[in-house]
Formats: C-alpha cells, structure tokens, sequence
C-alpha cells in the first residue's frame, strides 16, 4: 500500500482496502517514513495522511523505517505520545525522551502487555565504494561529461539538479553534443524513460538528468552507473538522492560530484523561496482571506504555495506537516549561511560531506584531461578512421571529430559546438593535425594524410 492510496482512502473516507480492515493488521512498515515531511512541501494532503495512519493502525505495532531519520524521529515520537502525559518530555531533551519511552507500558486493544513502547534501531552506513570530488561550476561538469563520454562510452551518469530550468538547459545542450540523454521531472514525465527504471532498475541513455522526482522509491542496480551529481540543498534529499544507486559487487563504484555553492546562493534561496512560503503560512494562520488573496495574486502562486495549504469545506485549511518543514528548512540554511562566514567557500562542500559522516580530507583531487592528452587521442581517432566513408559514416565521423576538438589546443570555437560540422570547418581542424576530407559526388568522402616536406625528400 502506498501512502498516496492512504490518501485516497482519506479523501473517500474509506477504512478499509478491500475486504480487509485496516485495523486488522497486527504490524505496520512505514517505508521511506521521512515521506510525512519531505513531501509535505509538494503534497498538502500530508497532514491528513499522517492523522489518518494513526487512526487506521492504532491497534498495529508501527515500524518506521528510513535512511533520514534524524528530522523525522522527533515527529514520529510526538504523533505516537500525542494522548499521554510523557509527551511534554520530548521537546526537553532527546536523550531524556528516548529513555522515558522506553520506560512506558501499555495495553493494546488486543489485550496484549507492552513492556516497550519505543525501540530504535539504526544501521551502519557504508560510502567505501564512493569517490567524492568537489566541483567549481555546472559548465566544469558539463565538460567532464563530454570528455568521459567519449573515452568510456559505456559509462553513465545520473544527475539530480534541484533547478527545473538548470536542467532543461543542460538537457538541450547535450542533446546538441550527440550524447544520448533523458529528462525527468514533475512537469516533464517521460512515461517510457520512467517505466524503464521502474521494471529494469537501470536506464539505456548515457546520461538521465532527474529532479527530486526520483529521490525515493527507486533503486538503480547497473555497473555502468559510474557518475552521480547532486545539487540538493538539504541533508533529506541530498542523502536520499546518493542512496538510489546499489552496488552490485566489490568492485562496483562510484564517483560522486559535489557542487561548489556560494553563501550568496543560499541567501537568494532563504528570502525568494522558504521566508515567502512561510509569509503565506503565517497569513494562512492568521485566516484573513482578501490578505491571502492579495498575496497569492502579488507572488507566484506555485512558488508561495507548494504543499502549505488544501481547499476543503470551502475554506482554505493549513498543511501543519509543511509549516514544520519549512522552519526546519529554513533554520538548516541559516546554519549553512552561518558556516559561509566562519569558513569561507568550501562551507557547503563541508555540511554535504558532514550529512555522510564524512571528513573533509575524503576528497579526492578533480582530474581534467589535459589538452595535451585530448590531442592524442584526436590524433588515434583520425589514424585509425576509415579513410573513405559513405553518408551513415561520414555523420559519425564529423561528430565523434567535433566532440574531441572541442578539447584540444587548437579548440573547436565554442560558436560550432551546438551545429553539425560541414566539410569546411571540418577541414579547418584537420590541417591542425595534418589530414583533409573530400567529397565525391557519389555520396562518398575521402580523408586523406597530407604529406609534409620531410615525407616527400
């Protein structure tokens, strides 16, 4: 059962699924459990959900079960303890209020003595097969993944940008480059990209450029996954999104890249995107409807809205759930926006490492192929190309020459990038490198090794 079927049961008021009631089962798993809050900033039936959990299943044992447990763990104590004296306890200390949990007894519906109301579990954590390097600036990570797809083809990459336009762009330019890339977000499902995931655990493109679309639920088991960029903001998604690939054996790895981001970038996100979000909130609270319409009318109405609120009963009714979000959110930024001041540029790079457990000194050097190294295999290409080609192969060609070019010290001019290659401009390469291309009118093109002076005495 997924929680969206709860909702759907919560919205039809239904009790039961099927012939089975819900107060029937003895346990309950709630997979994935920081669901209640991380989607409370898109789904404002979340709040309903959560009550309804509690109600359907309060004769079952509950179990909890999530890889981000730490900003859920407090709610989950408060939502189990919310009829009983113990639970003022709670907000006073956290190791006091594990203790006193696990002190309480009670007697369930069934008859049944509980000696322990609360067990906590954990698990640990394991990143060994995970190579973490820091990167500048998206453009770095564009270039790096047009230089690895051309020296290992095989290998793919999976990016979650938390920026829908970012990614639409990066989308757009790669496709120009050739390389073989899928797009995936709430606005722009690709049904035949996702049931692919969903049935093979693996993705056929090179790269899969995702939001946090993808960030629960889905497991990718495939060797060739070698690459992974993560741009999220907040330690739930963040490790949620380094979760969805599975190792398949020892020798199975993969290269994580960290993204550079200024405290400027941060501050921009506080005050344009969570302080709006919580304006509307505390107008919500305040229930003065021309404010609320003045302000949605005034202010994007997606961005300030989200998961914050539900129309039921012809009134609008807040998502409780969201508004705790929101602050938690908006106070874990201002503690990066803090860690800016006090330790200059690498401050983010330093809290992602921190969510995994991380020293600082676990990263390894970024490696950009030199131009030098660029040129050789240029060079390899051309002395191991066909040196007559028909139409398919002179395609393949031009592309294959524009993509190593492009890398090289005599620089393919940034202008050509996106355009396919005519002879001309292919011909202003080779002369670099010391061949020329023909063509014949039968459909066919000669590449020819010009022969120097010191060739011909």
């Amino acid at each position: 059962v997924s929680y969206q079927y709860i909702e759907t049961l919560v919205v039809n008021h239904h009790v039961a699924i099927g012939k089975v009631n819900l107060k029937d089962f003895y346990y309950v798993v709630f997979d994935e459990a920081h669901y209640m809050l991380s989607d409370s900033m898109f789904n404002s039936w979340t709040d309903k959900i959560t009550y309804a959990t509690k109600i359907y299943f309060d004769n079952s044992v509950r179990i909890y079960i999530s890889a981000t447990v730490d900003e859920i763990k407090m709610f989950i104590a408060e939502q189990e303890l919310e009829n009983w004296e113990e639970r003022e306890v709670i907000r006073e200390n956290q190791y006091h209020q594990i203790l006193k949990l696990r002190s309480l007894s009670f007697q369930n519906a069934w008859g049944i003595d509980r000696k322990k109301l609360w067990h906590d579990y954990t698990m640990p954590t394991d990143y060994k097969y995970i190579h973490f390097k820091s990167v500048p600036k998206m453009e770095d990570i564009k270039d790096l993944l047009i230089q690895n797809s051309l020296s290992e083809p095989k290998e793919k990459w999976l990016l979650f940008i938390d920026n829908k336009m970012e990614g639409e762009k990066l989308y757009r330019e790669l496709r120009r480059q050739g390389i073989k890339v899928s797009y995936l977000s709430a606005d722009n499902t690709d049904d035949v990209v996702y049931e692919e995931i969903i049935q093979s655990e693996q993705f056929s493109s090179t790269v899969l450029i995702t939001t946090r679309l993808l960030d629960n639920g889905v497991t990718l088991r495939d060797s060739n996954l070698k690459h992974m960029v993560v741009t999220a903001p907040n330690k739930t998604e963040f490790i949620q999104m380094v979760g969805r690939k599975r190792v398949l054996n020892e020798e199975d790895d993969l290269t994580l890249y960290l993204l550079e981001k200024s405290g400027k970038e941060f501050n921009a996100l506080l005050q344009f995107r969570y302080k709006r979000k919580m304006e509307f909130v505390k107008l919500i609270e305040r229930g003065n409807e021309k404010e609320i319409l003045r302000y949605m009318v005034t202010n994007d109405v997606d961005l300030v809205k989200g998961g914050v609120c539900y129309w039921e009963n012809s009134a609008l009714h807040l998502n409780t759930l969201a508004k705790r979000e929101l602050t938690n959110l908006i106070s874990n930024i201002n503690t990066i926006i803090q860690r800016f001041k006090e330790e200059g540029n690498d401050a983010f790079i330093k809290t992602q490492l921190d969510w995994l457990g991380l020293d600082y000194d676990t990263l390894e050097p970024l490696e950009i192929p030199s131009q030098e190294l660029a040129d050789k295999k240029l060079v390899t290409f051309l002395e191991e190309s066909k040196t007559t080609m028909n139409r398919s192969e002179w395609d393949d060609f031009r592309l294959v020459l524009k993509n190593l070019a492009k890398q090289g010290s005599r620089r393919l001019q940034r202008q050509h990038w996106g355009r396919t290659l005519g002879i001309r401009a292919c011909n202003e390469i080779l002369h670099c490198y010391g061949y020329s291309v023909h063509y014949r009118r039968t459909e066919t093109w000669i590449l020819v090794k010009e022969v120097t002076r010191n060739e011909k005495d």
